[in-house]
């Protein structure tokens, strides 16, 4: 059987394939800080994945994946834990908390959260990420379409 630590590479390597062709890399640089974020609808991650995270897999469901690396010349990223808040609105101002939880899996920090999506919704994300030992958030925002049919 396949042990967990496998499983959550498999599952960012997936939300990183999912990404849109046409979009650049998904993350912002902030200092020595760099915040990589992902969103995807989450009936494309496989049957496993979803139950080993607790993830309900539906079409109408988004995903939200992010983590946050510190960054220092001559030295490999190394993840670090944060103070994460993320919310979404729509093009009707509809708005959406996104409740996100910590996952760790050896050196490895991840922020998961879900959200119920329309198809063809347009979701403007507002994302604060405030790495621990800083005293001032860092603000992301990104805009997403979700396809659902």
């Amino acid at each position: 059987m396949r042990s967990r630590s496998f499983l959550l590479p498999l599952l960012v390597a997936l939300l990183l394939a999912m990404a849109l062709p046409a979009q650049a890399e998904q993350m912002q640089q902030f200092g020595d800080y760099q915040v990589h974020y992902s969103t995807l609808t989450t009936d494309v991650l496989a049957p496993e994945i979803a139950r080993n995270y607790g993830i309900s897999r539906s079409r109408s469901q988004g995903m939200l994946t992010l983590s946050v690396l510190r960054t220092r010349p001559q030295a490999p990223a190394e993840a670090v834990p944060a103070k994460v808040r993320a919310s979404a609105v729509n093009q009707n101002s509809q708005y959406r908390s996104i409740d996100l939880r910590e996952v760790r899996d050896g050196p490895a920090i991840y922020y998961l959260g879900q959200f119920r999506v329309g198809h063809e919704e347009q979701l403007t994300f507002d994302v604060e990420v405030t790495p621990e030992g800083e005293d001032r958030p860092f603000t992301v925002e990104f805009t997403q379409r979700f396809y659902t049919r």
